[in-house]
């Protein structure tokens, strides 16, 4: 018996041997791939940590706002559960976006890396600016000046002068403001919780 275990092994070493060397590859890498899995895990729980509140996309990407205006404090807030007064028309509804008021000529800037998508000058709203962040995220400047600093396709950094504040039809009343929304896979949500100064 001892025999033909024996020439079993003498005839097939080479094979036996490939499929050792196989198994312990494939080993390999799944350590390395369970490995880079734990790291990247570490690495997003440290950010959410630093942020505990700050929002997260779909794909697991942090994202974290800074002011959009110079000097800007919040005129009107986001209200999608409640009623506000539009000083404009004398209605109350909801307002699916941060209104911000700072002096005429205030700075606007990026509030996170990304890309410009569109710039356009509409009657109603003024100037308006859209910042995609992502595939899922993007974000509405609205009521601008025209003194604009970008342009459809330029990447923009955290931060960066886009343009300056100004005024629009639709909400005549509220004077010189920014108006700002958020989109998620074009659905109008709250960009509150993704301010760093609410996060900290």
């Amino acid at each position: 018996m001892f025999k033909k275990i024996g020439l079993f092994f003498k005839r097939n070493i080479k094979n036996i041997g490939i499929g050792v060397a196989a198994v312990f590859v494939l080993s390999l890498i799944v350590l390395s791939a369970y490995t880079s899995l734990k790291t990247g895990g570490e690495l997003t729980d440290e950010i959410v940590n630093e942020y505990p509140n700050v929002e997260q996309t779909s794909s697991s990407e942090t994202v974290v706002f800074v002011n959009p205006v110079e000097n800007g404090t919040v005129h009107k807030e986001y209200a999608d559960d409640k009623l506000l007064e539009d000083k404009t028309t004398g209605y109350w509804q909801t307002h699916q976006a941060i209104d911000y008021v700072a002096n005429k000529d205030a700075k606007i800037y990026a509030v996170c890396d990304g890309t410009i998508e569109s710039v356009k000058n509409d009657m109603m709203d003024g100037t308006t600016i859209t910042l995609k962040i992502n595939d899922d995220l993007k974000v509405v400047y609205k009521s601008m000046s025209e003194d604009v600093q970008v342009k459809e396709g330029d990447k923009v950094k955290s931060g960066d002068v886009i343009g300056k504040i100004g005024t629009n039809m639709k909400e005549k009343a509220d004077g010189v403001h920014l108006h700002f929304e958020m989109y998620e896979k074009d659905k109008l949500i709250d960009p509150t919780g993704y301010f760093a100064e609410n996060n900290k």
